[in-house]
């Protein structure tokens, strides 16, 4: 969820906060950091700045694109059995 709300637009963690109901410090400790470690969000300004923002990165579009894509195919093929009902 957070990363698809960073590809929406560049969020602070007080408005990532805001829509998943989480304190802004909760936000940063159990998603954000582990999204940078993992190269899946980028920064747009230092670190300790207070106007910082959240961005997607390209592995992170790519990561959410993957994991996402099994959502738009259909759960069986149109001939196969197991998906018809008998």
């Amino acid at each position: 969820m957070v990363l698809a709300l960073c590809e929406w637009r560049d969020l602070t963690s007080t408005e990532i906060g805001r829509y998943l109901e989480k304190s802004p410090q909760y936000v940063r400790e159990r998603y954000v950091s582990k999204f940078l470690e993992k190269g899946l969000l980028d920064l747009t300004e230092h670190p300790s700045s207070k106007n910082v923002r959240y961005k997607i990165s390209k592995d992170g579009r790519e990561w959410l694109e993957r994991s996402l894509s099994h959502l738009s195919q259909p759960p069986y093929k149109e001939n196969d059995d197991a998906g018809e009902k008998k």
